[in-house]
C-alpha cells in the first residue's frame, strides 16, 4: 500500500494513493491436463501416448471444446535410470504430453475433466477460472480507486486548512492485479467450484490546493 504523502510547492499539492478491488463471477477457464506413458520401447510409449491424446481430443470436441482452443502446452521424452551398486541402469522412457484448454463455458468443466480421464488422461494439472468481463471489472476498480484517492485528499486538505481542487494535477496508474479462482475438485463426478474473480486497481493521484 502506498503511504500518504504531502508535497508543498508554490501552488500547494497533495499526493495520495487510491485502490479498489472489483469482484465478478468467472465464466471461462484454462484447464491443463494430459497423458504420461512409459516403457522400455520409446516408439511404443509414444504410440500409446498419441492414441490417448487422440481419444482425449475427440472427447473434448464432443463436449463442445473447439479445436482452436486445444493447444499442446508441454511435450517431453524423459529417459529413466536407476542406480544399483554404483551402476547406472536404463529403465525405459517416460513420454509426457500436456494440453492446455480454453473452456469458453465452465458449466461442463466437471464433465469435461471426467470424460478426458475416461479417454486416457492421467495428468490433471490444474484449472484457472477467468472472466470474459475482466476489462469492465478493471475499469470499475479504476473508477473506485480514484474516488478512494479523492476522499483521502479531501480529508488531508481539510485537516491541513487547505481547499482542494478536485481536478487532479496528475494520475499515475499502478499495475493491475487479477486474482483468478483456484481449482477445487472432488472425484465422481468432478465438482468444480469456480468462486469469484477479483481485479485490483491502484493509483497515485496528485491534487492541487489553495
Amino acid at each position: 500500500m502506498f503511504p500518504y504523502m504531502r508535497v508543498t510547492d508554490s501552488r500547494g499539492t497533495i499526493t495520495v494513493s487510491g485502490e479498489h478491488t472489483s469482484y465478478g463471477a468467472p465464466d471461462e477457464a484454462l484447464l491443463t491436463l494430459g497423458v504420461m506413458t512409459e516403457g522400455p520401447d520409446l516408439q511404443k510409449a509414444q504410440q500409446e501416448n498419441n492414441e490417448n491424446i487422440k481419444n482425449i481430443v475427440g472427447t473434448l470436441q464432443a463436449n463442445g471444446v473447439s479445436k482452436s482452443d486445444i493447444q499442446t502446452a508441454n511435450y517431453q521424452i524423459i529417459p529413466r535410470y536407476s542406480f544399483e551398486d554404483g551402476k547406472q541402469i536404463f529403465n525405459g522412457y517416460e513420454v509426457v504430453n500436456i494440453l492446455r484448454l480454453h473452456l469458453r463455458s465452465i458449466e461442463r468443466a466437471g464433465k469435461i475433466i471426467d470424460d478426458a480421464v475416461k479417454a486416457g488422461a492421467n495428468r490433471v494439472e490444474g484449472i484457472q477460472f477467468l472472466s470474459s468481463h475482466s476489462t469492465a471489472l478493471y475499469q470499475h476498480a479504476l473508477e473506485q480507486a480514484f474516488q478512494d484517492a479523492l476522499a483521502k485528499a479531501t480529508v488531508l486538505a481539510r485537516q491541513s486548512g487547505q481547499e482542494l481542487v478536485p481536478d487532479p494535477l496528475s494520475i499515475k496508474e499502478g499495475q493491475s492485479v487479477e486474482f483468478p479462482s483456484p481449482m477445487k475438485l472432488a472425484v465422481q463426478e468432478s465438482a468444480i467450484l469456480p468462486g469469484e474473480i477479483s481485479v485490483k486497481a491502484s493509483l497515485i493521484v496528485t491534487f492541487t490546493t489553495h
